[in-house]
């Protein structure tokens, strides 16, 4: 199922997943799955909602970096530290987006399932949960963008074609 999704991805959108991203998704899904759901983790570890919602945030920072990046590389002439801000800011607009959307996912699963037997409530009825998984979204985004920067510089100084791998995952 999983592949056939990425390949839906790169087909529809025309661009190409990374290695990197396919494992960080797999490695979220599982955890949240299997982990979180099958091995009650959500219940007997007060901080893995708040674990998932950060290394959640990094995925999706990576995602929005890694295309946003490419797009840039094909369609703009930023100076590089313009490039550099709009591609972060793109990024972390992504994750908060996304980040905001889950949560309304949350309280509307929340209000239909509540009253169900076995229902586990994803906001605990509280706006400081909600609050708190949009920052701790934040913070893995955060760290996501300083991380992926940092790569980059090491890439450029070891003189490796960084830009032309980036420009090459958006065929266009």
């Amino acid at each position: 199922m999983y592949t056939l999704l990425n390949q839906l991805i790169e087909r529809f959108f025309n661009i190409v997943v990374l290695e990197e991203l396919r494992f960080l998704t797999v490695f979220q899904v599982t955890l949240h799955a299997i982990f979180g759901k099958f091995f009650h983790f959500y219940d007997k570890f007060p901080l893995y909602d708040s674990i998932l919602h950060v290394t959640g945030g990094i995925l999706l920072a990576f995602l929005g970096l890694s295309t946003f990046y490419g797009l840039e590389k094909h369609f703009s002439n930023y100076t590089p530290r313009a490039f550099k801000t709009k591609v972060s800011i793109a990024s972390f607009n992504l994750v908060n987006s996304l980040g905001v959307i889950w949560e309304i996912i949350e309280f509307t699963a929340d209000q239909i399932f509540g009253g169900t037997p076995g229902y586990r409530l994803a906001q605990e009825g509280s706006l400081f949960d909600t609050m708190t998984d949009l920052i701790e979204n934040n913070m893995g985004a955060l760290l996501a963008i300083l991380i992926f920067w940092r790569v980059i510089e090491l890439k450029k100084e070891k003189e490796l074609p960084v830009d032309k791998t980036m420009k090459d995952l958006i065929k266009i």
